[in-house]
């Protein structure tokens, strides 16, 4: 079973989320480059904390006993959605995310104990650092380097505009296990539990 372990944006969040997408589709529209990004469904808009990979049943029903002491643990924190920017640049992007802003420090130590509780279970360490986004948009695996540029001045170029533009005050109440279904059309996320934070 493929899975990760995440927060998610309140429906007003995502609906700005959404509206960002469709500026930057509406800037892309004109050269075609729209058709290089396979942008994230509303429904699917969230914060990875740990993305898993493959896990057994065992695996699941020790992480939920981790998760459920760690959300007792962790008080309900607050995040804002601000910025746009690439990964791993804008000269070559692979991903376009909105960052995020509020009480960084608390979602980085909530991360850090999702962390060890994934490497608990058997899990090999995640080698990159976390760094707090929403992928709003990936892009294609065919698109040629000049595309993959043009997208990514563009996305520069929306984060240069509104450099300030902040969405929303998010309350976040709850941490999330995913359940991540592979399909031709993309992923089917499901929950295997919901661990509220106090």
């Amino acid at each position: 079973m493929r899975a990760f372990i995440a927060i998610e944006m309140p429906a007003p969040v995502q609906q700005r989320l959404i509206a960002t997408q469709r500026r930057l589709t509406q800037h892309l529209r004109p050269q075609q480059l729209d058709r290089c990004v396979r942008w994230t469904p509303t429904e699917n808009l969230h914060l990875t904390l740990r993305f898993l990979g493959e896990i057994n049943d065992v695996q699941q029903r020790d992480l939920t006993q981790h998760l459920t002491q760690i959300a007792q643990r962790h008080a309900r924190l607050t995040l804002s959605i601000a910025g746009v920017g690439c990964f791993p640049n804008a000269h070559r992007p692979n991903v376009i995310w909105c960052g995020l802003r509020g009480e960084l420090a608390a979602l980085t130590q909530l991360q850090a104990e999702v962390e060890a509780a994934a490497q608990a279970i058997g899990l090999p360490a995640e080698t990159k650092p976390f760094k707090p986004h929403l992928t709003i948009g990936r892009l294609q695996r065919n698109a040629t380097s000049s595309q993959l540029q043009a997208v990514g001045a563009a996305a520069m170029q929306l984060a240069v505009a509104t450099p300030q533009v902040e969405y929303g005050v998010s309350t976040v109440n709850e941490l999330l296990f995913m359940r991540s279904e592979l399909t031709p059309s993309g992923p089917i996320y499901s929950r295997l539990g919901v661990f509220l934070l106090q």
